[in-house]
């Protein structure tokens, strides 16, 4: 809760607007943070050396398919020019290689490996393991699972609790044998909300400077 703590005290310490604009600023540069910082961690990371290197294949595949497409449905319409050929390529590259890295880097990225006898309360299940038969299984949700936060019966792990692992669902883990579990770790945001306050003091209200500037 440093965050939180960092918040609440400009909140008491400045006008009551200046929070809400802060907590604006920091939602809009949390996403330049958020892939810089998966960047460098799956790039000097050993164990995530191969997402980033997948990351930046799969990218470079998937804007290089976006950018023929949209380059063909442009040329039905005119001829291309050549700053349009670079921005439409430009474009495309960025929308996929920000894709992978959101859908794909952050998962991997923002999890470790913990054995059982490890996990402390409050630790927060990056999987969903329910039982069938008695034996622990990982749950994977469909689409419509994921959006209705759905589980099964007889969980005893869940990748939806923010208040994490209680002593009692540790105990259920090695009571049905798990040896370790993956769990989320958080990402630093008390950087971000510093950026935001450095932003709001330097240009006042970003968010209504860039929608002025779309």
């Amino acid at each position: 809760g440093g965050d939180v703590k960092l918040f609440a005290g400009l909140e008491a310490l400045v006008p009551w607007a200046f929070p809400f604009i802060l907590f604006l600023h920091s939602i809009v540069l949390s996403f330049p943070f958020i892939l810089l910082y998966i960047l460098a961690k799956t790039a000097v990371t050993p164990r995530l050396r191969k997402v980033f290197t997948a990351m930046i294949y799969r990218g470079l595949k998937r804007g290089t398919e976006l950018a023929l497409v949209g380059l063909v449905l442009a040329r039905l319409g005119s001829p291309v020019s050549q700053d349009a050929f670079f921005a439409v390529a430009g474009s495309a590259l960025l929308v996929a290689l920000v894709w992978e890295v959101v859908a794909y880097g952050r998962i991997e990225a923002l999890r470790k490996k913990v054995r059982v006898s490890r996990l402390e309360e409050g630790m927060i299940s990056a999987d969903t393991l329910y039982l069938v038969k008695g034996k622990p299984q990982k749950f994977v949700p469909t689409l419509l699972q994921k959006l209705t936060l759905f589980e099964p019966k007889r969980t005893i792990a869940s990748m939806y609790c923010a208040a994490g692992l209680e002593n009692k669902d540790i105990s259920k883990l090695k009571k049905h044998g798990v040896k370790s579990l993956w769990v989320k770790e958080s990402m630093p945001m008390v950087p971000v909300m510093f950026l935001g306050g450095v932003a709001a003091v330097l240009w006042g209200n970003l968010v209504l400077l860039l929608f002025e500037l779309l």
